[in-house]
Formats: structure tokens, C-alpha cells, sequence
């Protein structure tokens, strides 16, 4: 093992405890650092912002993701039913039957799993999975072209109704978003999304020791990811050139804005 880079980790996790105020010992914090130096390898060596990143989804995503992909665990076993479930909840929502949800969920287990193994802990597991979604349902519609109803008494396809057509129209517009987030997503660096998102969707942020609410700043986001202010504030403003000359990302905004014309007329 490299005492150097577990003293650059341990170095990381100390001041992110004392910020976040972590309840950990300073055995608990070699553990931790030990534990980062053996899964992630340091070369090409790794940013300060991003092992600040890593070391924070390791500390509260770590345990769950060993539990879930250890097969033998009971508990990770439980973690993997709330995700099912919270996958059918989602995929019900942007349009699926019940039926359809659950084969969703059959059909992208497998890799989820797999995806799982090389979790690298850059963004949260919630994220992750979130994304993991998002290109997963964008994948099923098109292969599925959702069209079609079955009655539930007769269990047989009936003609498509002005609900049904509703229904379609619905799913399709929940794929361009999706294709929208996707789209935002491969033009940028992971820190460069975290920056919009943080500034234009989150907007805003809670102070873990005092509680107080405070709208994200380039300045706090800087504090965050350990950037220098007028980095953040180039970052975000490049990031933002970069998608308003995005030809892809103009084109499913203009089909975004016919749908919500056509819905209104």
C-alpha cells in the first residue's frame, strides 16, 4: 500500500469531516482512507475536487454498495427490493402500466448490477442510479415504441382511445427530456454539470452545521469542489456557451416547444 497516497486521503477525509462535522474517530478515518487508497488507483493521480467527491459518496454511499453487491448479504438484498420497487414507481409514473414497469425493471437488472461493481463514487448512488434510469428508459421506449393499451378484464389489445393517445404523447415527451438531460450530460465534465445543476437547478443549499439555507454561489460552489472562485465562474459560464451551440440540443428543445404549442392549441 502507498502511505503516500493514504496520507493524501487521510488528508482529504479530515477536513471534510471537520467540515461536515463526520462523527469518525481517527481510527475510523485510517480505515476510510485505507479503504480509498486500496480500491482507487492513483495513477494518473487524482484532483483534490475529486477525491473531496469521492471520499463524500464513499463515506455515506460505501456501505450500502458493498452490501448490494455482495450477493450473500440480506442487506443488500433489502437495498435492491426498495430499488425495484422505487424503479416501478418511477416507470409508472412516465407512463408504464404496471405490467410493463415490472418487465422494465427484469430487463435492466442484470447490467445494473454489473454497472454496480465499477460504481467509481463520482457522483452519489442516488445519482447513479438515476442516470442508470434515465438511459434505460430513453433505450426501452425505442425499442418498445409504447403504443398500445390492454384491457385489464379481457386481457386483450383494444383500439387506442384519445386516452391512449395522450398516454403516448406523454411518454413521448418524458423521452426528449430525457434526451434533453442525456445530451447535457456527454457535453460536459461531470464538475461541469454538478456546477449548473447546483447553480441554476438546485439553486440552493443547506449549511450542515448551522442548518441555515443559502442560495449556491460560485463562491460556495468553489468552497465545495476546492476551485478558486474565478474558475467556478469561467466553468460555468463556458459550460453554458457550450450548450446554447449545441445543434442537437436545439433541435429537441424545438420539439419540446411544438409539443407544448400543439398541447395548447
Amino acid at each position: 500500500m502507498d502511505q503516500q497516497v493514504v496520507g493524501e486521503w487521510r488528508a482529504v477525509i479530515e477536513a471534510i469531516a471537520q467540515a461536515e462535522a463526520w462523527p469518525l474517530p481517527v481510527d475510523g478515518i485510517a480505515a476510510l482512507a485505507n479503504a480509498l487508497s486500496d480500491r482507487f488507483d492513483s495513477s494518473p493521480p487524482l484532483s483534490l475536487a475529486t477525491m473531496r467527491t469521492i471520499a463524500t459518496h464513499y463515506y455515506h454511499d460505501g456501505p450500502t454498495v458493498q452490501q448490494m453487491c455482495d450477493s450473500n448479504s440480506p442487506a443488500g438484498a433489502g437495498h435492491w427490493q426498495a430499488w425495484r420497487q422505487r424503479i416501478i414507481r418511477a416507470a409508472q409514473k412516465e407512463g408504464l402500466s404496471p405490467e410493463d414497469a415490472e418487465d422494465f425493471v427484469q430487463q435492466i437488472f442484470p447490467g445494473v448490477q454489473r454497472s454496480l461493481q465499477n460504481f467509481q463514487f463520482k457522483a452519489s448512488l442516488t445519482t447513479f442510479f438515476a442516470a442508470i434510469f434515465r438511459r434505460q428508459f430513453a433505450k426501452w421506449l425505442q425499442e418498445h415504441k409504447y403504443r398500445r393499451v390492454v384491457a385489464d378484464e379481457l386481457g386483450e389489445e383494444v383500439a387506442a382511445t384519445s386516452d391512449t393517445v395522450d398516454m403516448a404523447s406523454k411518454v413521448e415527451e418524458n423521452e426528449i427530456r430525457m434526451l434533453v438531460r442525456q445530451e447535457i450530460q456527454s457535453i460536459l465534465r461531470s464538475e461541469d454539470y454538478q456546477i449548473l445543476y447546483w447553480y441554476y437547478v438546485e439553486e440552493q443549499t443547506v449549511d450542515p452545521q448551522s442548518g441555515a439555507v443559502a442560495k449556491w454561489t460560485d463562491k460556495a460552489i468553489g468552497e465545495r469542489l476546492a476551485m478558486p472562485l474565478n474558475t467556478v465562474t469561467a466553468r460555468r459560464k463556458r459550460a453554458l456557451a457550450r450548450l446554447s451551440s449545441d445543434y442537437r440540443l436545439q433541435q429537441l428543445f424545438r420539439e419540446l416547444l411544438l409539443r407544448s404549442q400543439s398541447d395548447e392549441s
